[in-house]
């Protein structure tokens, strides 16, 4: 059974848009910016996803990462809810294959392929990326930065006898996922991580990623039982 991936979710295209921007809209709530409306962003980066999968060369991979869909959903949403949105629409594209193809091994090879294509554009869209700031391969001023930081944080705390708290956070099964999809998207989703972090903690806490999936934040004026409330 031959089945084309493209033409099945150009006739699908309407359903998934819809879809796709109630999903968004449950979970990140409405857009601030009318030209980022995610039905528009929608219908535009599905558009794009059927052309890569038409033309699949790297040229349309480079154009799908860089294209007017990608930087509308990022003036939109930080990076962590471009790759949640991104994902969502994996997700909902593959329960419309699902839905259409009945022969399972046509099912597999179909979603294995419709897997692959939009992780590849993931890699792309982190390889066009500047650089995140949660990126974990520090460079050596910037690891010299992170202990600049914790040092200053200690003498002041001893100095004036405030407390002070530490933690880290460990990405769950970070290796795997660095061998399963590469560091390209290895630094995409600790940058997701650390924007996260930084939702949850005050401006004078300090986020300072460290190797191995591993992401400091320091707590001024922070008590034990204050930090962990913050980690939990």
């Amino acid at each position: 059974m031959t089945v084309d991936l493209a033409e099945m979710l150009a006739q699908e295209q309407d359903r998934l848009v819809q879809d796709w921007a109630s999903d968004l809209h449950r979970r990140f709530g409405p857009v601030a910016h009318p030209s980022s409306d995610y039905s528009g962003v929608g219908r535009i980066l599905i558009g794009d996803l059927i052309h890569y999968l038409r033309r699949g060369d790297p040229g349309a991979l480079r154009a799908f990462a860089a294209g007017e869909g990608i930087l509308r959903l990022r003036t939109a949403l930080g990076l962590a809810e471009v790759i949640q949105g991104f994902l969502a629409l994996r997700d909902l594209a593959m329960q419309a294959l699902e839905g259409r193809i009945r022969d399972p091994y046509a099912l597999y090879r179909i979603s294995r392929r419709l897997s692959s294509a939009m992780d590849l554009v993931l890699a792309e869209i982190a390889r066009q990326c500047e650089r995140p700031q949660g990126r974990l391969d520090l460079a050596p001023s910037e690891a010299e930065e992170v202990s600049q930081h914790l040092d200053r944080e200690i003498r002041r705390a001893l100095r004036f006898q405030r407390p002070l708290s530490l933690l880290l956070v460990q990405i769950d099964r970070y290796d795997e996922y660095m061998r399963l999809y590469g560091a390209a998207l290895g630094e995409l989703a600790a940058s997701a991580v650390t924007g996260t972090l930084g939702r949850v903690t005050r401006d004078v806490d300090i986020r300072c990623p460290v190797d191995g999936g591993v992401v400091a934040v320091i707590l001024p004026e922070s008590t034990i039982e204050a930090s962990r409330v913050v980690a939990e």
